[in-house]
């Protein structure tokens, strides 16, 4: 049986209900979580997420660029590090309410979740232990002073097309 117009909007529907009830708990939790002063140690090397429209165009100087995707497979990201000042940036595509940063042992975000769908840098900054072991790594290049891609056409996040892995694969080819 081929899925019809009428279940494509179903599924659309109950898709965009999952997501309001989403954002609704991510808001709740950022509000609670607002009022409670993070402890300094917690937040000394967090650095705060930039949004689509405040991404560089380039890094200056020699930077270790590396393709990685999630063990879990359930994000891909382009990540830059700098050996020289230690700095570690990176860049990922990411749907409205998702990409946040929480930390539970002190029961609060470090940053909350996306309020605008595209291109987010530093967003993975929670990912970085999991980088330990070198199996999210899939490709390593040295670059420098790298230029930032941003994609072309169409812009927020989409399931099977403009995505995270998406771009990443255009990036990495970049």
């Amino acid at each position: 049986m081929r899925p019809t117009a009428t279940t494509a909007a179903r599924v659309s529907a109950r898709i965009s209900c999952r997501l309001a009830i989403a954002a609704w708990l991510a808001c709740a939790l950022a509000v609670g979580n607002a009022a409670a002063a993070p402890p300094a140690e917690a937040t000394a090397a967090v650095r705060p997420p930039t949004g689509p429209a405040d991404l560089p165009d380039e890094l200056p100087g020699r930077w270790r660029i590396s393709l990685c995707v999630s063990d879990s497979n359930d994000h891909a990201w382009i990540r830059f590090e700098n050996p020289e000042n230690g700095s570690i940036r990176s860049i990922g595509r990411y749907h409205l309410l998702v990409g946040g940063w929480f930390d539970r042992a002190h029961l609060r975000w470090n940053y909350a979740p996306t309020l605008r769908t595209g291109l987010h840098m530093d967003r993975e900054q929670g990912r970085e232990a999991d980088l330990a072991d070198g199996s999210e790594i899939l490709r390593t290049a040295w670059v420098e002073n790298p230029r930032i891609y941003v994609a072309r056409g169409p812009r927020g996040h989409a399931l099977v097309r403009n995505n995270c892995a998406t771009y990443a694969r255009d990036a990495w080819h970049f």
